[in-house]
């Protein structure tokens, strides 16, 4: 079973809320504001709203599920203000879209830069190849990719992370459902 957007919304929302109280300075983005930098390398005018309200340059660590549609598969973009980077978790290890970083950078100069100091050229980016990988089979049967990014969106929010990989992810599903409930 594939994960929607609703569902990773929600099981999004519910993370964000024990980040906080962990203390973590985390903001955990909605899918459409991923989808709308992929379609169109920006947000929409009410996520402009939202990100002025909620001081979104006041957030050390952002996490942005993205879907990729095209290929019906499921990323996420993480966005570390303090340490000026961006780390793009993808089970495929593939590169993030140039729209997205595009739109993220655009964001950032937007929302950021009016409060803190930015300066692209000390900024990197990872796509780390040596983290848990998703084998799909041929008939479709290990969509996993919404799984993954759940599973890291909430080890981060979390502060514990434990080591998984593909043959783990019926047992995350099986620790995400319940927190659905």
């Amino acid at each position: 079973m594939q994960l929607d957007d609703n569902i990773i919304n929600c099981f999004c929302l519910l993370v964000q809320d024990v980040a906080k109280n962990n203390e973590l300075n985390i903001q955990i983005f909605e899918t459409f504001v991923s989808e709308q930098l992929i379609l169109n390398g920006k947000v929409a005018k009410g996520f402009t709203k939202w990100a002025v309200a909620i001081k979104v340059w006041k957030t050390d660590v952002w996490l942005l599920p993205v879907h990729i549609r095209q290929r019906q598969h499921w990323t996420m973009l993480i966005v570390n203000l303090n340490h000026k980077c961006f780390l793009y978790i993808n089970s495929l290890r593939q590169e993030p879209p140039n729209l997205l970083m595009d739109g993220i950078v655009a964001f950032i100069d937007h929302h950021c830069r009016p409060h803190r100091e930015i300066r692209w050229e000390e900024w990197k980016l990872f796509a780390p190849i040596d983290i848990p990988d998703q084998t799909n089979s041929s008939s479709g049967t290990a969509n996993n990719c919404g799984t993954h990014i759940l599973t890291w969106t909430y080890s981060i929010a979390t502060s514990s992370f434990t080591s998984f990989d593909e043959d783990d992810m019926p047992y995350c599903r099986m620790g995400i459902a319940p927190l659905l409930i």
